[in-house]
């Protein structure tokens, strides 16, 4: 009689649900371990990506590099003003015109290298002209500035100089020979395109005048400012 009853009943249905419950507390680790794996596994793909840069719009690795603001071929072509200072008594100080044309190529924001050709018009008394020619191999970094292609550079170089008087007044003109030259120039890039940029400068310069055998040689300085248009090509 007490197999019928609806305490037997209860009893198996006691132990199905407690069998139940074993069974539902052995199938949750699993699913519990599944879930850590899958935010270790995204906590670490984040930290990757982090440490290679991915997450900072790098390139993935294996990508090409983009290009940067001053790679590639350079030309410029500027005017400016200063004076001009030559150890021959009968000149020493005068106010000149300033010519400058560049060439060369930027290998990356922090280095450039081109080709500079300047010249100086220096004005004298009695119609006598002084013309001072600089042709030089310079190297260019960046001291300060952004990736846009704005900052403040240096630029140092050597090469040859020289002079030519131009006597209007009757003398005889003179052409010296050309001898080595120190140039050094200040800068600043301010792009207005994405390839192109107004760039005044200071610049500064100094070669000897040979006077020939038997004579000591002069020297001629230059200083003034002048304002470059400087031009980047882009790179394929």
């Amino acid at each position: 009689m007490r197999a019928g009853t609806g305490e037997y009943t209860g009893r198996a249905c006691s132990r199905k649900g407690v069998r139940g419950e074993r069974g539902a507390g052995r199938g949750a680790p699993p699913l519990a371990f599944g879930s850590l794996v899958w935010c270790g596994a995204r906590r670490l793909g984040r930290r990757v990506r982090e440490l290679t840069g991915g997450a900072r719009g790098c390139p993935a690795p294996g990508s090409p590099l983009p290009a940067e603001e001053r790679e590639g071929f350079l030309f410029s072509f500027g005017i400016g003003g200063g004076a001009v200072r030559y150890s021959d008594p009968q000149y020493r100080r005068g106010g000149a015109l300033n010519f400058g044309l560049r060439m060369g190529y930027g290998f990356s924001d922090r280095f450039q290298l081109f080709g500079d050709f300047s010249a100086d018009a220096a004005f004298y008394p009695q119609s006598r002209e002084v013309t001072n020619w600089l042709l030089t191999l310079r190297g260019q970094t960046v001291l300060i500035g952004d990736t846009l292609g704005n900052g403040l550079n240096l630029n140092l170089g050597f090469g040859l100089g020289g002079i030519t008087i131009n006597n209007v007044a009757g003398y005889a003109d003179y052409s010296s020979g050309a001898a080595p030259a120190v140039v050094a120039g200040l800068s600043y890039d301010a792009r207005i395109a994405r390839r192109f940029a107004l760039s005044p400068e200071l610049y500064v310069s100094w070669h000897p005048v040979p006077n020939g055998a038997g004579f000591p040689d002069d020297n001629f300085w230059s200083t003034g400012l002048r304002l470059n248009f400087l031009w980047y090509s882009p790179v394929y």
